[in-house]
């Protein structure tokens, strides 16, 4: 990101990055969580654009670092989605049946306030 910030700014364009975390039904809701990374006079002039589109938004500073949190974010996510099969598959093998430990799983989560 950095190597085409710079191939950019050496040709006159001017690049901001800003990953989103969500998906179509967030977007068309403006629920978007939004990072953004650049300079932060460049940021300045999208800013209130960035904002209009997310509940939840971001700056990360230069180039690349919103692309670093994002990556960030997704190894968390997935680092809990492994955890949650591993719990199923050892409640399973255990003898509970599947929707019980489903059922577990959901009240856990919800009692910990965990995504």
């Amino acid at each position: 990101m950095r190597q085409i910030a710079a191939a950019a700014k050496a040709k006159g364009v001017r690049m901001v990055d800003a990953p989103v975390s969500g998906g179509p039904e967030e977007a068309a809701t403006s629920n978007l969580v939004l990072m953004s990374g650049g300079n932060s006079d460049e940021i300045a002039e999208v800013d209130s654009m960035l904002k209009a589109l997310s509940s939840a938004y971001h700056y990360t500073r230069g180039v690349g670092t919103s692309k670093t949190v994002k990556l960030v974010n997704n190894m968390m996510a997935m680092g809990n989605i492994l955890v949650a099969v591993e719990a199923f598959t050892l409640g399973t093998a255990a003898g509970y049946r599947g929707q019980d430990v489903v059922a577990m799983l959901d009240f856990y989560n919800k009692m910990h306030q965990v995504p």
